[in-house]
């Protein structure tokens, strides 16, 4: 599992006032920007998700099309 900022920060004995104070801001924005970088870290994971399901089904739906006669029927085999 990743650790978050947060996280990582704690175990550095770094604080979030720390942090605030070097970068001339308070410390509910300092934790609503970390807090919005996993947000977007889960969006963007959850798009690529979403993305590579689509790429599998269009694949498996390629794949069924060619199984299929010019109507739309399954071809049948023949029993050579």
């Amino acid at each position: 599992m990743e650790l978050t900022v947060k996280q990582i920060l704690k175990q550095s004995g770094i604080t979030l006032q720390d942090v605030a104070n070097s970068c001339g801001s308070t410390v509910p924005e300092v934790s609503r920007a970390l807090n919005e970088a996993f947000i977007h870290r889960v969006r963007r994971t959850a798009l690529d998700l979403i993305a590579r399901r689509s790429q599998a089904l269009q694949a498996a739906s390629k794949s069924m099309d060619s199984t299929r006669a010019m109507d739309g029927s399954p071809q049948i085999q023949s029993a050579a």
